[in-house]
């Protein structure tokens, strides 16, 4: 038998190879002497063309089994000054997923071009609270400034031309949670990133010090109940005319004053779960006194008519 390195050194060997590993099995194969590197890693063009048929590593769906991450409960989900009764109906996962990762139906991450699969994928598998639909990243009903970045003109026009032009299909933003193909340590990037920016490059009337050094400036936006004022990133004020980018593409978005119409026809529409006969709307009890400790909601009758109950 050929040593493995003797077929690693042919180039249709390794690529037919690496259709049998994850990303992370070939990355660790190329470390296991400086053979392999010299074949798989020392070429990053090599690497990534052999990354092109790389199985999904299941990692997404391990995160959703141990439910890890956007599948958790966090402190907001509990009652207040009770850590141990959660204010709504635990979700009940309806929907028949996948319990075994579909790796050889992979398809790149948009960021980072790994393959993942549709359980391995990042996005919710719960339809959001009625009244609070969520679907596009910046559109929201309380009206929240959420995930939205504003450049000054030189760094906006450097974006413009380093990070978006000819990488998309669309000018503007069409980020969409549920459909969008990313995996789960890209998202948390785009999350860490987010908040750090809120946390430098913004100032609310509370923040003294910067809303009276960027005031009359800068651009402001309104965040649910307060207005917002935004820094570019270099430091420089934003003209307040600046369109708006998107933090995960960081493509323009429409004039804010089309927003509201954008949240009426695509933000508030929830096809993936109105379309899916799994998951029938909610009828919450509108006489209850106290909807928060309310015990007597009716369920939503569960008239399936979907995959479940197909005959095989």
């Amino acid at each position: 038998m050929a040593p493995l390195t003797a077929l690693i050194a042919r180039y249709p060997v390794l690529q037919n190879l690496s259709s049998f590993l994850s990303t992370i099995d070939l990355f660790n194969l190329a470390r296991t002497n400086r053979t392999h590197y010299s074949y798989i890693l020392l070429s990053r063009t090599t690497f990534d063309a052999l990354c092109r048929d790389c199985l999904c590593d299941g990692s997404g769906l391990a995160k959703r089994q141990d439910f890890f991450g956007l599948y958790s409960l966090e402190h907001r989900n509990y009652c207040w000054g009770n850590k141990r009764r959660i204010w709504q109906d635990e979700p009940i996962e309806i929907q028949l997923y996948g319990t075994k990762c579909d790796s050889a139906r992979a398809l790149p991450c948009r960021k980072c071009s790994i393959n993942v699969c549709e359980e391995c994928r990042y996005y919710p598998r719960e339809p959001p609270l009625a009244g609070y639909p969520r679907r596009r990243p910046h559109l929201n009903s309380p009206c929240q400034n959420e995930n939205i970045i504003c450049l000054c003109p030189d760094c906006d026009t450097k974006t413009e031309s380093e990070e978006i032009q000819g990488e998309f299909l669309n000018e503007l933003c069409d980020c969409d949670i549920y459909t969008r193909w990313i995996c789960h340590k890209c998202a948390w990037e785009e999350e860490y990133f987010t908040r750090d920016h809120y946390a430098h490059n913004t100032a609310h009337e509370w923040d003294e010090q910067r809303w009276k050094d960027g005031e009359d400036k800068t651009k402001m936006m309104v965040d649910h109940q307060h207005p917002i004022m935004f820094f570019c990133p270099c430091g420089a004020y934003v003209p307040t005319d600046t369109r708006p980018r998107c933090t995960w593409c960081k493509r323009r978005h429409l004039p804010e004053d089309e927003w509201n119409q954008e949240f009426v026809e695509v933000g508030s529409k929830m096809p993936i779960f109105d379309s899916d006969p799994c998951y029938p709307p909610y009828v919450g009890d509108n006489t209850a006194a106290d909807i928060w400790n309310d015990l007597g909601r009716p369920y939503p009758p569960l008239q399936y008519d979907g995959p479940i109950w197909e005959a095989p």
